[in-house]
């Protein structure tokens, strides 16, 4: 989860408590004469814009993708409406003049004669003016692909204006002002409150036409060259430290200095980084020794101190590695160092159970194990002596993680891993069947073990399918939340796909292995599941960033954008089911828990995320090595309470692992996924029976009898009987009068030849006697007969149809409140 977002939207709000800026100006100014602004390069205004940044922020070439640069109408900043996006129409689109990366970035725009922004009267002189159009820059990335900015397109990482995080207000930065004649004033200053666009803004008239603003605490300037530059600013808590340059003590000594001032979560997890710089110090003054006799060497060894010292944070977003490809063979050592402590095992995996035994998991042919007898099920009892309990603890693991749970859970995976040079080795345990441990003697080996554990491969990027045939359902999977035109597109086609599908009876996101990403991306995606009558508030965690002014981490102020689907023909508002795993992190435990909190999904797990619940930065070291930290907290909305970090997503369905899911994983099924279809199912069965309202039988629809039928259901009649069929053709309600014929005679004809088999209930009801069987009919769809008996010799039914996984829904929904409300009139 990047801190990119609310940054972003922070420089759109203004003030939430101060007077409108359209309000009566002061007595002071009140019929004053505007002083003309002091115009510098006057060349008759802009007719082009151009701009540049040397931005520092590791992440904008991965954001900013398909990216645009475009001005804003800002009525809704001055007008203080922050759930409003700015209006599609007036946007002035322009084009990048260089590549995203390496920075600079830069880009111009070529202006309309005459702009359609908003007229916004901010000259605070007393008179009902025609007002200014005034516009901000962002280069954004264009996550909905359209012709323009949309939505969250516009919470742009790069803006040519500063806010301050806290209050959110305006500080700093350049706005292009267009007056539609020479009669209009914009301010010259922030006033005594220090706020822009507030009622004691000093103003000054402007000529008509376009000007360029730059402003600051200290100054305004008013620009009218013809090509007039106006650049986009980089938040400093956005920056992005460059240490590269320095040697391995130095840069060592340099990232410690740093994360003590910057890491975020120092006092949760009770850091002292003056005692791990005593730690580490002298062996990268080691390796520092080494360079300069074998470099790769030296390099690998730097590398794996900085990860190991990384692990030991315990935060699933503080992690190192080497990413330059020209430093490939000091990669390849560093790999090997991480390897080494568990280079070796005994050719057998290991899991634990929900039971708390820790069990083989499968076993590789001609090894210590398969020649032990070992099979699934095998508990793993101790290993050379130790109980496992306190083995557990001290166990490598190469993985990043933030949670207890999923620590455990390396852990546990390399419980029979072991050096290359261990010799042999002792394993205690239990065969299945048996109560008391035996003692194994074995030599541990490189044996290709599979790795469980590991994020699931995906073929594609994002990959979906849609099961048509009932019970019919949507699968949706992606690996992580970058790329937008690809991610989009695809998502946009499912949607598509799913919305022509007949019946859906609801979607399950696939989000395990998902490694996260870029949070205007997964609010993106997620728009989609709500619509413009109940859109949802990005203001659902508040976060912690850096200020650079008080050099520590303030609260940020949060805007309450309010986004749906941004093409409402493809919102989805049916059952949601997330699947996550402990590899599910940031990006991707937000959008989960995201649409969790928001009422729109239900997360069905076996294990727990990451727990890697806040915005990361990147620090660039020496020989090619990056380290990446926690940058910022994030909590829920209003709370101290941290929603993610080291605690992960909270599932609402625990699968729980015993040997027959293990058993069944080795076979190639999902029991995740088949745990996240019924649940899915169950939730569709329940929104069905909720959709169902009762309302009593028109008089004249059979003779002699009252009862109740669903509302909205379309109505078919025939003498003597009644069929009611659902709007979308998949349900059929039905009252028949069958005359002179008994139970036992009626039943053949409805498909019912086992009768005692297929009776599913005996109920009575207003003086009758029902008796419910279940059936097939000839369109394999599922079906309900409840057959009462009269006195007078006639036979009624009651009869539901649907597909057969919501029969018993339909059952208790529809057909036993059909017999409870059933009756026969008096005659006449």
């Amino acid at each position: 989860m990047r801190n990119r977002l609310i940054y972003c939207l922070v420089a759109l709000l203004v003030s939430l408590v101060l007077p409108s800026p359209l309000a009566a100006a002061p007595a002071a100014q009140e019929d004053a004469a505007l002083p003309p602004a002091t115009i510098t390069n006057d060349e008759g205004g802009p007719v082009r814009l151009v701009g540049s940044i040397t931005y520092t922020d590791f992440s904008i070439p991965r954001t900013l993708q398909d990216p645009s640069p475009a001005l804003l109408d800002m009525v809704h900043v001055v007008q203080d409406e922050p759930t409003e996006f700015a209006p599609v129409a007036s946007q002035i689109l322009g084009q990048l003049t260089s590549p995203v990366a390496p920075p600079p970035l830069s880009y111009a725009i070529d202006l309309p004669e005459e702009p359609t922004a908003t007229l916004l009267d901010v000259d605070n002189d007393g008179e009902e003016d025609t007002g200014v159009q005034i516009f901000r820059l962002v280069v954004a990335a264009n996550i909905n692909g359209g012709s323009y900015l949309e939505q969250l397109d516009q919470a742009a990482d790069l803006n040519s204006y500063l806010s301050d995080p806290v209050s959110g207000e305006i500080t700093e930065g350049s706005l292009l002002v267009y007056a539609p004649d020479d009669a209009q004033g914009f301010p010259s200053g922030f006033g005594a409150d220090g706020l822009l666009f507030t009622e004691d803004d000093p103003a000054v008239a402007l000529p008509q036409g376009y000007t360029v603003v730059h402003f600051s605490a200290d100054a305004f300037t008013f620009d009218r060259s013809q090509e007039a530059e106006l650049n986009v600013l980089e938040e400093a808590s956005a920056a992005s430290p460059d240490f590269s340059d320095q040697g391995m003590v130095e840069s060592f000594n340099t990232l410690i200095d740093h994360l003590a001032v910057r890491y975020a979560f120092t006092d949760l997890r009770n850091l002292d980084w003056e005692a791990m710089r005593a730690e580490y110090l002298p062996q990268v003054e080691e390796a520092e020794a080494l360079l300069s006799t074998n470099p790769n060497a030296a390099i690998g060894v730097y590398a794996n101190l900085l990860f190991r010292m990384a692990q030991t944070i315990r935060d699933a977003h503080v992690t190192s590695a080497i990413t330059d490809p020209a430093y490939g063979a000091a990669g390849g050592v560093l790999s090997q160092l991480k390897l080494a402590p568990i280079a070796t095992n005994v050719g057998a995996n290991t899991i634990e159970l929900s039971d708390g035994r820790i069990i083989v998991a499968d076993i590789v042919a001609d090894s210590p194990a398969a020649a032990a007898g070992w099979s699934l099920g095998t508990e793993i009892v101790a290993v050379d002596g130790t109980p496992v309990a306190e083995r557990i603890p001290t166990i490598v693991y190469n993985e990043t993680t933030g949670t207890d749970e999923s620590q455990r859970l390396f852990q546990v995976n390399n419980l029979l891993k072991f050096p290359a040079d261990a010799g042999e080795v002792t394993i205690d345990a239990i065969l299945p069947g048996d109560t008391d441990p035996q003692s194994f003697s074995m030599t541990p080996a490189p044996y290709p073990l599979v790795d469980h554990l590991a994020r699931l491969p995906q073929a594609m990027p994002i990959s979906y399918r849609v099961m048509a045939t009932q019970p019919a359902w949507g699968y949706l999977t992606w690996r992580g939340f970058l790329d937008p035109e690809v991610h989009m597109a695809v998502q946009k086609q499912f949607l598509t796909d799913v919305a022509q599908a007949p019946a859906i009876n609801g979607i399950i996101l696939d989000l395990r292995g998902n490694g996260g990403g870029w949070d205007l991306l997964y609010f993106t995606m997620a728009s989609y599941f709500f619509n413009a009558e109940n859109p949802v508030s990005i203001h659902w965690i508040d976060q912690d960033s850096y200020d650079a002014a008080t050099n520590s981490l303030v609260r940020e102020t949060a805007l309450d954008y309010l986004i749906s689907a941004p093409q409402p023909e493809l919102y989805y508002g049916g059952p949601l089911v997330v699947l996550v795993d402990q590899n599910c992190a940031s990006s991707c435990e937000f959008f989960a828990q995201f649409l969790q909190t928001a009422g729109r999904a239900t997360v069905v797990a076996q294990y727990g995320s990451k727990g890697a619940g806040a915005p990361i930065n990147e620090v660039q070291m020496p020989f090619g090595i990056v380290f990446h930290y926690t940058k910022g907290r994030a909590y829920f909305a209003g709370t101290d309470e941290m929603n993610l970090e080291g605690t992960g997503v909270t599932p609402d369905v625990r699968v729980p692992t015993t040997v027959e899911t293990v058993e069944a994983t080795l076979a190639g099924e999902d029991p995740v996924l088949d745990a996240g279809l019924e649940v899915l199912f169950d939730k569709a069965r329940q929104a069905m029976v909720d959709s169902i309202n009762l309302v009593p039988l028109p008089d004249d629809a059979i003779p002699g009898l009252t009862g109740v039928y669903p509302e909205g259901w379309n109505p078919i009649a025939a003498t003597g009987v009644i069929n009611y069929v659902s709007p979308n053709s998949q349900y059929v309600f039905a009252y028949q009068a069958v005359p002179d014929a008994t139970i036992a005679e009626i039943l053949p004809q409805l498909g019912v030849t086992d009768p005692q088999a297929a009776l599913l209930e005996e109920r009575a009801g207003n003086e009758l006697e029902w008796s419910v069987y279940g059936a097939t009919d000839a369109s394999n769809f599922a079906a309900l007969y409840a057959l009462a008996e009269t006195t007078d010799g006639s036979t009624y039914i009651i009869t539901v149809k649907g597909p057969p996984h919501l029969i018993g829904a339909l059952q208790e929904g529809l057909l036993i409140p059909a017999i409870d409300a059933f009756a026969l009139s008096e005659p006449e």
